[in-house]
C-alpha cells in the first residue's frame, strides 16, 4: 500500500528508479493508494492542476504510470498502461464514484482495464471501520534483529495517522504510543498469538466463542 510512506514520492522517485527492473521481471507490480479523494488521487486534482500542472498531484497515479512505463492502445483505441503495472483503489469507493472515474478515465483516452475497484463497507452497506474510528495498524517492527518504529502517515489525508512504535494501553483504556518497551509492559495489552504460537487461549477457545449464537436483536 503505497500511501503508508508517500504515495507521490513512491510514484515520482521509487519507482523511475526501479523502471528497469519491473519491466524485466515476470510479473506485475500493483500500486494501492488508500487515503484521500480517489478520484484526484487516480485522475488528478483538478484545483492543483490549475496552480501547477506539472505536480504529481496535479496528474494522478494513471498518468504518472504511464509516464515512466508507458502504454500500448487497445483495438477500441483507448491506452493500456505497459502489463507490469497497474492499479487497486478500494478505500472509500460507490457505485457514483466509482462511475465517475470510468467516465473520467474514458475522456481521458484510458481503458478501465488500468484500474481494479475493490469493495468496501460504503459499497455494500454505507458502514466501515471508519464509523468507530477504529483500526489495526502496524506500529513497530524488527528487521534483522533492529527494532523500527512504522506508521502510517499518508500525504493525501493526515486524519489517517496512526500511532507510531510501541503502544501503551492504561488502565483508562486509553493508548499512548512511542513509549519504552518497560512503559508498554505495564500496560494492559498482552500477548495473544506470536510465531504461530496462541498464548491466550486455545484455537478451540476461538472457534467456540466464534461460533456463538448471537442474541436476538444483535
Amino acid at each position: 500500500m503505497s500511501d503508508s510512506y508517500d504515495l507521490w514520492k513512491v510514484m515520482t522517485e521509487f519507482l523511475p528508479r526501479l523502471r528497469d527492473r519491473i519491466l524485466s521481471r515476470d510479473g506485475k507490480i500493483i500500486i494501492r493508494p488508500d487515503s484521500g479523494n480517489p478520484e484526484h488521487i487516480l485522475l488528478g486534482d483538478p484545483d492543483e492542476a490549475e496552480v501547477d500542472p506539472t505536480r504529481a498531484r496535479s496528474k494522478g497515479v494513471i498518468r504518472l504510470l504511464d509516464e515512466v512505463f508507458g502504454h500500448t492502445v487497445n483495438d477500441k483505441g483507448y491506452k493500456v498502461l505497459d502489463s507490469h503495472v497497474g492499479t487497486i483503489y478500494g478505500d472509500g469507493m460507490y457505485r457514483q464514484r466509482i462511475e465517475r472515474v470510468l467516465d473520467t478515465l474514458e475522456k481521458r483516452g484510458y481503458a478501465s482495464s488500468n484500474c481494479v475497484f475493490g469493495v468496501g463497507g460504503i459499497l455494500l452497506q454505507n458502514h466501515s471501520r471508519d464509523d468507530m474510528g477504529f483500526a489495526f495498524k502496524a506500529t513497530r517492527c524488527v528487521v534483522k534483529g533492529e527494532s523500527r518504529n512504522v506508521s502510517k502517515d499518508p500525504v493525501t489525508d493526515s486524519s489517517k495517522r496512526s500511532h507510531v512504535g510501541l503502544v501503551q494501553l492504561t488502565d483508562n483504556f486509553l493508548t499512548v504510543d512511542k513509549v519504552s518497551e518497560e512503559d508498554e509492559q505495564k500496560g494492559k495489552l498482552q500477548v495473544v498469538f506470536e510465531d504461530g504460537i496462541v498464548y491466550r487461549n486455545s484455537w478451540e477457545d476461538v472457534v467456540a466463542r466464534a461460533s456463538c449464537t448471537a442474541s436476538p436483536g444483535m
